[in-house]
C-alpha cells in the first residue's frame, strides 16, 4: 500500500489512517500497520495517510520498528469513531 502526503492540497486525512513518524537522527525506520495493510517506510517529520475506509479500520493496528513487529491494539473495532 502507498501512503499520501497529508501536506498534499487534495489529501483529506478523514480518508485514511494518519501517521507521524519523528526521529532526529534519521535512523528509525517504522512502518505502520492497519488490518494487515502496511504503509511502508515513514518519513521522518511528515504527516502520511494510508488510503483506508472506516470499515477497513478494523482488527489489528501495529508498528514496525527497524523490522521488528510491535502490537499496538489487536481489535480496532473496539474503539468509538467516526473516521478511519
Amino acid at each position: 500500500m502507498t501512503t499520501v502526503n497529508c501536506d498534499d492540497p487534495l489529501a483529506r486525512c478523514e480518508m485514511g489512517n494518519l501517521f507521524r513518524v519523528n526521529s532526529p537522527s534519521g535512523g528509525l525506520l517504522m512502518e505502520g500497520v492497519v488490518n494487515g495493510e502496511a504503509t511502508g517506510i515513514l518519513p521522518s517529520g511528515e504527516r502520511m495517510i494510508l488510503p483506508n475506509t472506516l470499515t477497513g479500520t478494523t482488527n489489528s493496528l501495529d508498528v514496525i520498528l527497524n523490522g521488528t513487529t510491535y502490537p499496538v491494539c489487536s481489535r480496532l473495532q473496539e474503539f468509538t469513531y467516526s473516521r478511519p
